[in-house]
């Protein structure tokens, strides 16, 4: 971009009554000035580029007003998730102040937490890792993979509407990809074939 203080001519973007920025353009190479029609034509480039700019901005507003909506649906369908492995902690700790001598209840006891934290923290870094803005890295990943975490997510939802999910992969599919808009788009995929099955 030239900087305005080498500008020989500034151009003001404006989108509906909103200053944008400026077309700053330097001296013409033939050092003639620019005449009005060239003015004009300028200004309609100008014209074009805010346009671009606001429906850009609008393409990104939308993507994440959609984000949300996913995360708002995820929010409903981790808490059924949670509970599960939370209830089994909670019926454990009551019981470990009776049966502390019992090795095989201590076992059993350390066995379980460690399995079912494991369980809620993965689900909570698969949210966390959804909600984050990231930048396009793109990566090798197993693509099963990622609809088995994708899946894991919205098991509530699944439940909740008594929908059968089957599965049927290939042995092993890499994909070169961004992980996390992988599974973005098979989050909206599968929930909107949920919502499309109202009756399970």
């Amino acid at each position: 971009a030239l900087p305005i203080s080498r500008s020989y001519l500034c151009i003001s973007l404006f989108a509906l009554d909103n200053f944008i920025g400026f077309l700053s353009l330097s001296k013409r190479s033939s050092k003639e000035g620019f005449s009005h029609i060239d003015i004009g034509f300028l200004q309609i480039i100008a014209n074009q580029i805010s346009l671009f700019i606001v429906c850009k901005r609008l393409e990104e507003h939308i993507f994440q007003c959609k984000k949300l909506t996913s995360l708002g649906i995820l929010a409903a369908s981790l808490a059924h998730e949670i509970k599960n492995p939370l209830s089994s902690i909670q019926s454990f700790a009551q019981l470990l102040s009776e049966k502390y001598d019992d090795e095989e209840f201590r076992n059993n006891f350390s066995r379980v937490v460690v399995r079912d934290v494991s369980r809620i923290s993965k689900l909570t870094d698969n949210i966390l890792s959804l909600a984050k803005s990231t930048p396009t890295e793109l990566s090798t990943h197993n693509i099963n993979d990622i609809i088995d975490e994708t899946l894991s997510l919205v098991n509530g939802e699944i439940l909740g509407n008594k929908t059968q999910v089957v599965k049927s992969y290939a042995k092993s599919l890499t994909i070169k990809g961004n992980k996390e808009a992988l599974k973005q788009v098979f989050l909206n995929i599968v929930l909107n074939a949920i919502h499309a099955m109202p009756n399970g």
